[in-house]
């Protein structure tokens, strides 16, 4: 080549005499071979966007060598203690039915089989804001899915829009972008790993942030639809702690609790304080992010694991564990939403038009409310208006020791003893209520 014309595609200067495509400067092949202003630079110089993948063993690699340095830390802290770093494993992987929802998202629900003999009712488990499925069955003693599954329940572990391993719907744009971040799906798991990458989960781009409302009117229904014809049962018992206890009440007031058996609601607030400067100055950051993204709370509370404590009767070793291996990152859309009922001091919608409290009044079926004294996500008198506004005759309210926090419920030492069998026992005796409610009575489906 024997050197490079330069052409104006602007448009030519008046008085110019040159046409729109006339080259303006014609470069020889020595002149093209000098370096470019740095104002400039070649293509080839600009800087490669797409981040470096990396593959399944050294993914894994590297999460070991991550959790061997925080216990390494918390054993250079602690070097005369005779605990172990965490109490136990994660637990082992559970067998997964898929639901789909209306708007197109598919998620997991993770399934434990009832004990050989049992009648196999479905009992829906939902986590809180933050955590993971496993919360409910981490430790080396008794679990809430455990305790359930040796009753003869038929246990189905929640996940949801939010969680890490839902899939978007296929036809969505965010699947198509150009942008090396990718999104959090599983229709592509070979692009971003978001157990080993901390940045990977806040920094997703997706189609459409969601919220609260698109998992009460979307994913609940779908879920309850899965259990129950995977069961073969007409109505499932729903168990939330946290936000999944806020989940299946309001899909209670939302639908009058048609697919629902009973609804067990632990640690679920539905009135709120008004929170202190510090959380109002963090939520008003918060509102500023796009509602699609996720914070990396889960690698932050591995790495923060050595010094985390909870105020209640959580064993150490049992708290660093979930710490490590139950921790969920955390959907800004939620946590936005979580600011708006913060404001007006109720659980509502995103706009503040409906107010799910109210709604509560249609709700028939049983109800059971349990919150704990140190709870600072819900204390016992934001749970409580739950029981007041509920329009069924059969509500109960379950005591806890008032030291308890907000893990305490699943996780402590007397959770057996206070939550998991006068649960299951209050469980037991509304086990009908899966195929027969006010007379009604239902033939189990094939």
């Amino acid at each position: 080549m024997s050197g490079c014309v330069i052409y104006n595609f602007l448009g030519p200067a008046k008085g110019s005499g040159r046409g729109p495509l006339d080259p303006l400067v014609r470069v020889s092949s020595s002149e093209a071979s000098l370096p470019l202003s740095p104002c400039f630079p070649p293509m080839s110089s600009l800087p490669d966007r797409k981040r470096s993948r990396l593959s399944p063993p050294a993914r894994a690699l590297a999460a070991s060598l991550a959790q061997f340095f925080v216990a390494a830390t918390w054993r250079a802290m602690n070097p005369a203690s005779r605990q172990n770093f965490t109490e136990a494993p994660a637990p082992k992987p559970l067998a997964r039915l898929y639901y789909e929802t209306p708007d197109g998202w598919t998620a997991p629900l993770f399934h434990l089989a009832p004990c050989p003999g049992g009648a196999g009712e479905p009992v829906i488990l939902a986590h809180a804001l933050g955590m993971s499925p496993d919360v409910f069955r981490y430790g080396s003693g008794a679990t809430l899915a455990e305790s359930l599954s040796e009753r003869g329940f038929n246990v189905y572990l929640f996940t949801h829009r939010g969680d890490r391993n839902a899939l978007q719907p296929q036809s969505s744009t965010a699947l198509q972008t150009t942008n090396s971040l990718q999104p959090q799906s599983a229709l592509q798991p070979q692009s971003i790993d978001i157990e080993d990458d901390p940045l990977g989960p806040m920094l997703q781009p997706q189609s459409r942030g969601y919220d609260f409302d698109d998992i009460v009117a979307h994913d609940v229904p779908a879920a309850l639809e899965r259990a129950t014809r995977h069961s073969g049962f007409r109505r499932a018992h729903w168990i939330g702690h946290g936000l999944g206890g806020q989940l299946g009440l309001a899909w209670a007031a939302w639908s009058g609790a048609d697919q629902l058996a009973t609804v067990t609601a632990l640690c679920a607030a539905v009135q709120f304080d008004q929170p202190r400067t510090e959380v109002r100055a963090m939520s008003k950051a918060l509102s500023m992010l796009p509602a699609h993204w996720h914070l990396p709370s889960r690698a932050t509370a591995r790495l923060a694991s050595p010094w985390l404590d909870e105020p209640g009767d959580v064993p150490p070793e049992r708290l660093r564990g979930v710490m490590n291996h139950a921790v969920a990152d955390l959907p800004v859309g939620l946590v936005q939403q979580l600011r708006r009922w913060m404001k007006s001091g109720t659980l509502c919608d995103k706009d503040g038009w409906y107010d799910y409290v109210e709604g509560l009044a249609d709700a028939q079926v049983p109800l059971l409310i349990g919150a704990a004294g140190q709870d600072l996500s819900c204390l016992p008198h934001q749970a409580t208006p739950a029981l007041e506004a509920w329009g069924g005759a059969d509500k109960t309210s379950l005591p806890m020791p008032p030291s308890w926090g907000h893990l305490d419920p699943l996780l402590a030492e007397d959770a057996d003893k206070y939550v998991f069998r006068p649960l299951t026992a209050w469980l037991d005796a509304r086990r009908k209520l899966s195929w027969e409610r006010d007379g009604e009575r239902i033939r189990r489906s094939a």
